[in-house]
């Protein structure tokens, strides 16, 4: 646990963060998400864009903003984790911010997030919810993470990813430390880095959303309903033997039902109703008393009753 003597926070109420970009051919939403870490409240910030073997005009983008102390590194690409463990590798601030380039900060995210984190000095990591958007920015609806500040959220956190994604998250560097970095595996590092933070630390949220994510086509989350069903089953096989030996298969079932939720949905995106109603029927027959409206409402819409399951798929 993170002792509230040894909380950056605690020693210094502005502790400077050091924010880091990644991107990947992102460079007409570049000068947003930017713009979005210079316009903060909070001022004692050192920004660095890790680019990801960009091949559009990602580099001559950012040179823009050289005047105002943003840092600009290219790697060979590698993938979002090994992008994130070059900015902490070029970055030295106590407490550390990430942003992908295709989503904005609200102006007083990192100034809410440090008061939480000041204010509650055994977290390593605060996040936020997010208001999920259209291209263009215009919210669509809200996407909510964790609600409440926890030493013991290893298991809750298995069964989804409630952090969200690094956009939402502000940490303490020795957080990172302390599991080996941002995780590298191909899909679903973040869940799987808060995962190995949160089964030795407390984490904890903000009430409020203060983020902007896209939601677009370009986006690097898997399409297929089966490949986003594996990805959830790797993720889940990788942290299971950390839970105790007598909880596993409950929380097996748990974590497949939502891992059949989260499939379902992509299914019905893809336009595939069977594989959505085969899917959308094992969730609910894993484990009914979660999630319960959302699986119901999949489960609905599967079946062509999307009156019935009005505004339940988000």
């Amino acid at each position: 646990m993170i002792r509230p003597t040894a909380s950056p926070c605690v020693e210094d109420r502005r502790p400077r963060v050091s924010v880091i970009v990644t991107t990947y051919n992102y460079a007409n939403f570049l000068p947003t998400a930017i713009e979005s870490v210079l316009e903060q409240t909070y001022r004692n910030t050192d920004v660095l864009v890790v680019d990801d073997g960009s091949t559009d005009d990602t580099a001559a983008v950012v040179e823009r903003y050289a005047t105002r102390n943003v840092r600009y590194v290219r790697q060979e690409n590698r993938g979002a984790g090994a992008a994130r463990n070059t900015g902490l590798s070029l970055t030295n601030g106590p407490l550390v911010a990430f942003l992908d380039a295709d989503d904005v900060w609200l102006p007083d995210k990192l100034t809410r997030q440090i008061d939480h984190l000041h204010r509650h000095p055994e977290l390593a990591l605060v996040g936020c919810h997010a208001y999920g958007c259209e291209t263009d920015l215009s919210v669509i609806d809200i996407v909510w993470g964790g609600g409440f500040a926890a030493d013991r959220a290893f298991e809750q956190l298995l069964l989804r990813n409630f952090v969200l994604n690094p956009t939402c998250v502000l940490a303490r560097r020795r957080a990172f430390e302390a599991v080996g970095g941002f995780s590298e595996v191909s899909m679903w590092e973040d869940w799987d880095t808060w995962l190995q933070i949160a089964r030795r630390f407390a984490i904890g949220f903000t009430a409020e959303p203060l983020v902007k994510v896209r939601r677009h086509v370009l986006g690097l989350s898997p399409r297929s309903a089966s490949e986003r069903l594996a990805q959830d089953d790797a993720i889940l096989q990788r942290h299971l033997c950390y839970v105790s030996r007598w909880k596993r298969p409950v929380v097996r079932r748990r974590a497949r039902s939502v891992a059949y939720l989260h499939a379902s949905r992509a299914a019905l995106v893809a336009g595939d109703r069977e594989i959505a109603r085969r899917f959308s029927t094992r969730a609910l027959l894993n484990d009914p008393t979660m999630l319960t409206r959302q699986k119901v409402g999949v489960f609905l819409r599967s079946h062509g009753r999307a009156a019935a399951a009005a505004g339940d798929l988000r």
